[in-house]
Formats: structure tokens, C-alpha cells, sequence
């Protein structure tokens, strides 16, 4: 199935090989049933079916290479009344629909369900980039915190980005290395002090070595933070090189610190919370795999889109390989998420969920990986959220309750402690 679209976007099919040329909307799909096929043409070689494909209201042109089915059952829903419900097979390379003008009268889902479909997603050679080989049991594809469960070996030091790391590790890391690089640096200078002559310190307290050692450490602080309180001075050539040099080191510091704090509070990302477990339950007309997700911070995100992949093990003649399908969703994309969403996978013939059991699903070492795309009106920005589940972490015959309500005031309340709750 194709790529989740959000209905601002054009999208864009790329087919095998062939020959010849055509352009096609989405307002010809339902604007002239009595026209012409433009290039495309039926199985049988006349001109193509009452279904009119001819040049989008940009004139965007494409070459074509290549033929492909484009199966409109169940029919397409139009919003100027009836249905299409032709099959036909054309000649096309590369595609182009939109769905922005609503004067088109075919809905952007009706489109993504019915209107092309990619065989290579379902091919066992679709390779998402984490790899077809099999060389053992994977704990899990994706970890609990949206990263990928990859251990890099090999790596030398001038590969690492420090900037990028300092700006992307957690905030209890972050700033236990800030506390312990001013404790580091701070403690080294103290140490430089007390080689130079604790006596170059005038107003320390040489009592003892500890009290020495206090002295030289509480006025490099000082020195650091260019504070200087007046009860200790350096004397001397040598206490006064070093205390400027800790000058200039406690400035640069203080700067890439604040660099640094800057890059992680504007550096925008996705907080979201998913359903600590899918379930398959009854949707419909059919069995349907699902899990719940919902915004944690109260910004605004919008032309929210789901892709699910669907990772199992299976054998390649006489050798396990990795391979990856593309769950359809009944819900592609919303066009915001202040409240929770419930993600849909219909379990239907030619789904790979299809006729299987919790214990297929282990012996398949399946795994749901979860890749969510929005657009956070805060920081205007596209986000992204990772997450995946495991065949033990699904459940079967049970359903999500709601997980918002709403109060008195008549204002909307979400209660993300129940994203998970369902009934029993």
C-alpha cells in the first residue's frame, strides 16, 4: 500500500519499466465519467472505461514507464454523488493526485485505499533499513524511548559530535556533566594553585593541607565564575598567569553552556505516549489490530501521519531472513491530535495479520514498528516519534476504553494516565 499522505501533499509512484505518457487528477476521476482514458487503456486494448484520465490543474506532466492495475473496488465514494467503480490498467511511471481542492469530490482515504498500490512494500526483498539478514533472536527493532536497539562498535573518538550529543542525551545527564565538568575543571585549577604555593594566595588558610586544598578550590570558583569576593588574591607572577588563564576558560565555558541550553529548549520534538500494549479486537466487520497514542505536551500538532511495518522472521529456502510489510491503516493521518488516536490495522484477507495466532506471531518473532510524522504548529517544525511492539506485548479479545470525557464547564479533560486502559 502506499506511503500515508497528508491531504495537502502530492504523491508520487514510481513503477517499472515501459513506455508512453499520461497525467491524471483527482477532479478527473470524478468530473467526466463519459470522457475519454487519456493514455491509459483496458485490459483488452480499447480505450479505456468511462473513467477520465487526463491533465491536473497545474499541468503537471509525467512520463510513464510501465503497467499497473489501479483496482477502484469497493467503489470511491463521491462527494458530487455515486461512485466510481471501474478497474482499469494504464501505462504509468509516475502518478500525481491531490486531494487539496475539495471541489475534487473523491475523499484523500478513498484515494489512499483505493486509488495505487506499491507491490514493492510487500515484496520480500522491501528493505526499510534494518536489514534482511538473519544471524540471531532480536530483543526488539526500536526501545521503549523511540531509539533504534543498535550498539555501535568501531567507532573512533573524532567521529563523535559533541555538540549533537550534549544536545541530545536527557536532561539528568546533561546536567550531571555539567556538574561534574565545573567540579573537574574547578578541582584542576585547585590543584595548580597549591603547585604554585599555597603562600601565592594571600588570605588562604594553610592550616592543614585539607583547608589549603578548600582554599585554592573555593577561590579557583571564584576565579571561575569571575565572582571574586576579595578574601583571597593571588601574588605573584604565577598565581596571577594561572587565575587569568581560569578567567578566560571560566568565560568560554559559561558561553557554550548557555549554547548548549538554548539548543535543547528550542529543539523541538515529539512527546508522545502510547498504549503500553495493541490489542486485536473486534472492529466492524472484521478483527482489527490496535493501539492508542496521544499528545503529552499541550502544543499543537498537526497532519499528524502513521506508518506501521509489520517485522517477522521467515524462511527464504533453506535460510531465515528478515521481512517487512506495510500494515494498511484505516486512518492514515489526522489533521490534529488534542485527543487521543486510535491507530487501526483491519486484520482482512491479504493483511500478513490474517488467519494468524499469538503463537504464530511468536514463532515469527514478529514485531509492530510504529513511525508517527507531525507538524508542531509551537515550533513549526516537523516532529517524528518512534515506537514498536512486540508479540508478547499484544493482547487479544480486549478493547480500549476512552480515555477523555467531558467535564462540567463543558470543556474537554484527557486523563493520559488511561491511555492504556481498557476493559476486562
Amino acid at each position: 500500500m502506499i506511503d500515508p499522505v497528508s491531504p495537502r501533499e502530492n504523491r508520487y509512484v514510481q513503477l517499472p519499466a515501459g513506455s508512453s505518457e499520461m497525467n491524471f487528477s483527482t477532479e478527473d476521476l470524478r468530473s467526466n465519467p463519459g470522457g475519454e482514458s487519456g493514455h491509459g487503456e483496458t485490459t483488452t486494448g480499447r480505450p479505456g472505461p468511462p473513467v477520465h484520465w487526463g491533465i491536473e490543474r497545474k499541468r503537471r506532466r509525467h512520463t510513464s514507464h510501465g503497467r499497473c492495475s489501479l483496482p477502484l473496488h469497493p467503489p470511491i465514494p463521491s462527494d458530487a454523488g455515486g461512485t466510481i467503480e471501474h478497474e482499469m490498467s494504464v501505462q504509468v511511471e509516475k502518478a500525481s493526485f491531490s486531494a487539496e481542492d475539495p471541489s475534487t469530490g473523491v475523499s484523500p482515504a478513498a484515494l489512499y485505499h483505493h486509488i495505487l498500490r506499491l507491490p514493492e512494500m510487500s515484496d520480500i526483498n522491501f528493505d526499510p533499513g534494518l536489514t534482511k539478514s538473519y544471524s540471531g533472536p532480536l530483543r526488539r527493532a526500536i526501545n521503549k524511548d523511540g531509539s533504534f536497539n543498535v550498539k555501535r562498535r568501531g567507532a573512533r573518538i573524532h567521529d563523535l559530535h559533541i555538540y549533537q550529543f550534549l544536545v541530545s542525551i536527557s536532561w539528568p545527564s546533561f546536567a550531571a556533566l555539567l556538574l561534574l565538568g565545573y567540579v573537574a575543571g574547578n578541582t584542576g585549577f585547585a590543584l595548580l594553585y597549591l603547585w604554585a604555593g599555597i603562600q601565592n594566595l594571600a588570605g588562604a588558610d594553610a592550616s592543614t593541607s585539607v583547608h589549603s586544598f578548600l582554599s585554592a578550590f573555593f577561590f579557583s570558583t571564584q576565579t571561575f565564575t569571575t565572582v571574586g569576593y576579595g578574601a583571597i588574591a593571588p601574588a605573584g607572577v604565577t598565581a596571577n598567569t594561572i587565575a587569568s588563564f581560569e578567567a578566560m576558560v571560566g568565560f568560554m565555558s559559561f558561553a557554550i553552556a548557555t549554547g548548549l541550553l538554548y539548543g535543547r529548549f528550542s529543539r523541538a520534538s515529539a512527546r508522545l505516549v502510547f498504549s503500553d500494549t495493541m490489542v486485536v479486537t473486534q472492529h466492524k466487520d472484521s478483527a482489527a489490530l490496535m493501539f492508542r497514542v496521544a499528545n503529552r505536551r499541550s502544543t499543537t500538532l498537526m497532519e499528524v501521519e502513521a506508518r506501521l511495518l509489520f517485522m517477522t522472521v521467515v524462511m527464504q529456502g533453506d535460510k531465515p531472513t528478515r521481512k517487512y510489510d506495510v500494515l494498511e491503516l484505516e486512518v492514515p493521518s489526522v489533521y490534529f491530535l488534542p485527543l487521543t488516536w486510535t491507530i487501526v490495522h483491519l486484520i482482512r484477507p491479504g493483511s500478513p495479520l490474517f488467519g494468524k495466532t499469538s503463537e504464530d506471531l511468536a514463532a515469527l518473532q514478529a514485531e509492530v514498528l510504529v513511525l508517527i510524522k507531525g507538524y508542531d504548529d509551537t515550533f513549526r517544525q516537523t516532529v517524528h516519534a518512534r515506537y514498536s511492539y512486540r508479540h508478547n506485548e499484544l493482547l487479544w479479545g480486549r478493547r480500549f476504553t476512552p480515555a477523555f470525557h467531558i467535564d462540567e464547564g463543558g470543556d474537554m479533560v484527557v486523563d493520559l494516565m488511561k491511555i492504556s486502559a481498557m476493559d476486562r
